[in-house]
């Protein structure tokens, strides 16, 4: 299975499944990836230890994972990189869903809430991680905002902006409270689409960020 245990940098994907190996955790050690996709699908993580590979985590999911498709990087902000896994693209709106594992050293933990976080953007100013959803042709929308306790991810803050009906009225909900801001206008509306639907970019260096609070 792991015949290319000896190549330094290693990607192939197909309908069944991918694998990858090199240094993508960190600097020092080989890793292998594999993704098996089917009706339960499973993620393997392998480290190469004296020419072999020993398998350090090994987790089922129960669906078939349509892209399982890895994006590798620092999803907590600690220093280390996680395995986010795409899963799933919904029709019409663009809307990208993962499933995460976070590098606790010696193995991974899953972070179950983080499939519910549509095309999940980090915010590395913040060290928060934002997301995204619309539906009914993008008349409705919300942008959360999270953060991490304990390795769990927790909301802060959320802009609903709703059809109403000529123009897009705006609530942030934040601390149990909810404030109306001014509605925003189909331009405003059109720009958030093409940032979070049509050029998502998992992180986000930006030095501010709008919809942030």
């Amino acid at each position: 299975m792991l015949a290319e245990k000896q190549s330094k940098n290693f990607a192939d994907t197909s309908d069944f499944g991918y694998i990858r190996i090199g240094k993508f955790l960190n600097n020092e050690n080989q890793n292998a990836l594999i993704i098996q996709r089917d009706t339960v699908s499973v993620l393997s993580v392998f480290e190469l230890k004296d020419n072999e590979w020993i398998n350090v985590y090994t987790q089922s999911i129960p669906e078939y994972l349509w892209f399982g498709y890895p994006y590798i990087a620092d999803y907590n902000f600690d220093g280390v990189n996680d395995i986010g896994v795409l899963g799933a693209v919904s029709n019409g709106t663009a809307i990208m869903s993962f499933h995460l594992w976070l590098n606790k050293g010696d193995t991974f933990k899953y972070v179950p809430e983080f499939t519910d976080i549509g095309n999940p953007v980090l915010l590395t100013k913040h060290k928060a991680v934002q997301g995204y959803s619309a539906c009914c042709v993008f008349e409705s929308m919300d942008i959360n905002n999270y953060k991490w306790i304990n390795d769990s991810l927790v909301k802060t803050s959320e802009y609903a902006i709703e059809d109403y009906p000529y123009e897009k009225s705006v609530t942030l909900k934040k601390d149990g409270t909810e404030t109306k801001l001014p509605p925003f206008s189909q331009s405003e509306v059109n720009a958030i689409v093409k940032h979070y639907a049509e050029n998502w970019k998992l992180v986000d260096t930006v030095a501010d960020n709008r919809y942030y609070k």
